[in-house]
């Protein structure tokens, strides 16, 4: 597991034990590995045109070097035939959302990540998660979607990223590669 201590980053790893899965939360040598996960922090973000641009960089390169970097490091420790690597990223790289233009980007740079990994790693199962966590409901006012519903409550989306996780690392036959299951929690888009 990579990245920081989060509620988000505890609930997925103690679903991933409950189910069977040995989880390292800091790097271990054991060979080889079946599964990493990677679970970006949450990075500040403003409105595009008050972001100056190192700013901008700082932001995006938060969530996509540790993305780029668990990639790189993991891929080769992965079993060839099981091995797995699941991104939880977040629904706001799929919608966007009101002065979050950075987060957003970074977020869909990795569903980009898992999409042309697939292509160009077949012996690995990537795929993503794509929570409407950790952006709490303040933000989404005047965002195109639908507040009818429930806004997203912390504990159940912790517990639906952690099952869509568990779901994608047991898919030892494959036929998830590549995918990104969305976690709206009520949200329409």
């Amino acid at each position: 597991m990579v990245g920081s201590e989060s509620p988000l980053r505890e609930g997925v790893a103690d679903a991933l034990v409950e189910n069977g899965w040995v989880v390292a939360t800091t790097g271990t040598k054991r060979q080889p590995l079946d599964l990493g996960v990677f679970i970006p922090t949450e990075v500040p973000s403003e409105p595009l045109a008050s972001t100056p641009p190192s700013d901008w960089w700082s932001y995006v390169g938060e969530i996509l070097t540790p993305a780029f970097r668990c990639a790189k490091g993991l891929i080769p420790r992965l079993s060839p035939s099981a091995g797995a690597l699941v991104f939880v990223s977040s629904l706001l790289g799929e919608i966007g959302a009101p002065n979050q233009t950075a987060f957003s980007a970074a977020a869909a740079g990795i569903v980009g990540l898992v999409k042309a990994l697939t292509l160009d790693v077949p012996a690995v199962r990537f795929s993503a998660v794509t929570p409407a966590w950790p952006v709490p409901h303040e933000r989404w006012y005047g965002a195109d979607v639908d507040w009818r519903a429930a806004p997203p409550d912390a504990i159940d989306m912790i517990g639906a990223t952690a099952n869509a996780v568990v779901f994608l690392a047991n898919d030892k036959e494959g036929h998830h590669r590549g995918q990104v299951v969305r976690i709206p929690s009520g949200i329409t888009t």
